[in-house]
């Protein structure tokens, strides 16, 4: 489990089935695609989608906002999939974009920072440019990621 924000991880379904784990991060909620985990004490919602399929604009609204209720209610929360790398990412970057009023390239960008392994599939993606009406080709993304990369860098000098 990578923390992108304070409030706001990405992981995989391992990670939800983990109650100590949950708890030792301070997780009060799990959005999630694979199976329903319920735990005492932490809010959760199922989205039951494959990945490699496009996100119906109703289903990827139900999700972003379930992430960005509990993160308005005080609580962190969990994306995860099954690699988290995919449907766990895309449900995260759009949450981060509009919690930070940023493009979708920008808040994949910062994702990647944390998460390195986070590449949306191809549909996926698509998905979620169509959304928002922007276009973020993965050339894109990885400029932004490489520049906020050598941002973070220490100079030397």
């Amino acid at each position: 489990m990578n923390f992108i924000r304070p409030w706001l991880a990405i992981g995989t379904y391992r990670a939800v089935r983990n109650l100590a784990l949950l708890e030792e991060s301070n997780i009060g909620a799990t959005l999630q695609f694979v199976e329903h985990t319920r735990h005492i004490g932490i809010a959760s919602c199922l989205i039951p989608i494959d990945d490699g399929i496009a996100i119906e604009p109703e289903v990827l609204r139900k999700g972003v906002d379930f992430i960005l209720q509990n993160k308005n209610e005080g609580r962190n929360v969990l994306s995860a999939c099954g690699a988290g790398v995919s449907r766990s990412v895309a449900f995260a970057t759009a949450a981060l974009k509009e919690a930070e009023n940023t493009s979708l390239v920008e808040a994949l960008a910062e994702i990647k920072l944390k998460h390195p392994e986070a590449q949306p599939n191809p549909i996926v993606w698509r998905s979620l440019c169509a959304y928002y009406n922007e276009t973020a080709s993965y050339s894109m993304i990885k400029q932004a990621y490489e520049k906020k990369l050598a941002e973070a860098q220490p100079r030397q000098g």
